[in-house]
């Protein structure tokens, strides 16, 4: 390893590689190269590395990103809206509502880069989401690095993004075109 000059290498108090169950690795280093983790070794051995740049992060948890399995992300800009209802009711009397004045392309990006900032912080990396406006949402995703599941919701009933079922599956395909090839954005059915 030593005959390698690696562009990061980062050390933590602590380590989840989640390669055992429950292993925890202590006072451990990751060698990272051309953005792929190369090696983990002990700190001591990875101090006398050849790198970049070194971290060391003598009171943190390094490990894999979380992943978001289900999302509606620009509904964070409809947070605290009647939240104490029972669902029907906050869903027909408050956000379906709200969505049929507000959801369009931009209030779809918009909230789902300030859920992704939030996600970020919180060490989520990946997300599944499924709302409209999907290529606001493949938009929002590439702007913020996040790897992102963009869940095309087919529905059977009228929104601001579409009207009838074939409507819907229509535009999604079209906005799935034009992200062919992205490395962090997946389209997918919803």
């Amino acid at each position: 390893m030593a005959d390698k000059t690696y562009d990061l290498v980062v050390t933590a108090r602590w380590m989840i590689t989640v390669e055992k169950d429950g292993e925890v690795l202590e006072n451990h280093a990751l060698a990272i190269r051309d953005g792929v983790i190369e090696a983990i070794l002990p700190a001591a051995q990875a101090a006398s590395l050849p790198a970049t740049r070194h971290v060391k992060l003598d009171s943190h948890v390094l490990m894999p990103g979380l992943i978001n399995l289900h999302g509606h992300s620009a509904m964070t800009l409809l947070r605290g809206l009647a939240d104490d209802m029972a669902l029907m009711d906050w869903l027909t009397g408050y956000i379906w509502p709200a969505e049929g004045k507000h959801v369009r392309d931009d209030f779809v990006f918009d909230g789902a880069r300030l859920a992704m900032a939030e996600m970020i912080r919180c060490g989520t990396t990946t997300i599944n989401d499924m709302y409209f406006f999907h290529g606001a949402m493949a938009r929002a995703g590439l702007a913020a690095g996040v790897r992102t599941f963009v869940g095309c919701s087919i529905l059977e009933f009228p929104t601001n993004y579409a009207v009838t079922a074939d409507d819907y599956l229509s535009k999604a395909l079209a906005e799935r075109r034009e992200f062919l090839g992205e490395e962090l954005v997946t389209f997918t059915l919803a």
